[in-house]
């Protein structure tokens, strides 16, 4: 498969009254064409904020501070607003958190799908409203030739979310970027919301990248996962491995806190303390303070993201013997 995304050594910080705050150090990772790609981690890791900064949707007290993101040939990091909102919604679809902030109240479902397909000059408004129906009739939206009419506040969380899918597949994307696209919906709603973004890259051959907390999701959709703590990714691999042998203790947390359907006997455990938040630059593992591993090394030395098998790389000192005392 061809490089579609490659970001290369991202860093993003954020000013705040009291201080600067280091939100994303040093993170490189890529998705390739036709790829479905997770993110993982807890609030906080910097896993939203490394997509919203190679988009350049964040915050106006945040910069970039160094790195490349290649997509598609052009460095999004070093293009104006102009062209960057040429790619966003074309080459590159957005689902947002929160389906009911996200849609306008004010406008109707109809024209929020049609209106990118009209502003990038795609098609004029009577074929962007009627291939806003066929869309709304795809991502599962019964009765899509009367429900395009419809307000958002008319419709279902579940129902806004599939919206919000259309919306991001209007312009045809290579890309289709998901930042927590099943929160706050029920368990049958997600697994609905799950199949629907599944089959809708499978169908076109478009690349996903999945942002989630949730490490169920990421390994029901996603064919490759990478875990972010603490601002810097931890582990990169497929999911096959990761289910199989996970190799930094962070990891081996978020696959232990899983609860397993049938499977009643199994104990739940938490990782102890809480996610730090970085004012001075990391000096070591951002994890090793909640690490039963750690060594003096661990908070000293920042491990380096390292291949362990092909395909799999880990930031962890003592990935090995964590592996071992796992398996």
């Amino acid at each position: 498969m061809s490089r579609l995304l490659e970001v290369k050594n991202l860093s993003t910080e954020f000013t705040r009254p009291n201080g600067v705050v280091y939100a994303v150090n040093g993170v490189s990772f890529h998705v390739d064409q036709g790829e479905s790609v997770g993110i993982v981690g807890e609030s906080g890791s910097g896993k939203s904020v490394s997509v919203l900064s190679v988009l350049g949707l964040i915050a106006n007290n945040g910069r970039v501070t160094n790195g490349e993101a290649i997509f598609n040939g052009q460095d999004l990091l070093h293009l104006n607003e102009r062209q960057l909102r040429a790619i966003r919604g074309t080459e590159i679809g957005v689902i947002f958190q929160d389906p009911m902030t996200s849609l306008n109240p004010v406008k109707r479902i109809g024209w929020q799908i049609a209106e990118s397909m009209v502003k990038h000059h795609l098609c004029n408004k009577r074929e962007a409203l009627s291939r806003a129906i066929d869309l709304l009739a795809e991502v599962g939206i019964p009765d899509a030739e009367t429900r395009y009419r419809n307000y958002p506040f008319e419709f279902s969380g579940g129902m806004r979310q599939r919206v919000m899918i259309a919306i991001a597949l209007a312009c045809k994307p290579q890309l289709l970027i998901a930042d927590e696209p099943t929160t706050a919906l029920d368990m049958t709603v997600q697994m609905q919301v799950l199949a629907l973004l599944r089959e809708s890259a499978r169908s076109r051959n478009m690349a996903t990248l999945i942002i989630t907390h949730d490490f169920g999701v990421a390994t029901n959709l996603c064919s490759r996962l990478i875990v972010m703590y603490g601002s810097k990714i931890m582990e990169m691999a497929t999911v096959e491995e990761f289910v199989r042998r996970p190799a930094h203790p962070y990891s081996i947390g978020l696959k232990s806190s899983i609860i397993s359907i049938g499977n009643r006997h199994k104990k739940i455990s938490a990782i102890p303390g809480n996610a730090p938040v970085f004012t001075t630059p990391p000096e070591g593992c951002p994890f090793a303070s909640r690490c039963g591993f750690a060594l003096e090394r661990c908070y000293k030395e920042i491990p380096p993201l390292r291949t362990l098998f092909p395909g799999h790389e880990v930031a962890c000192h003592r990935a090995e013997e964590v592996m071992s005392n796992v398996i």
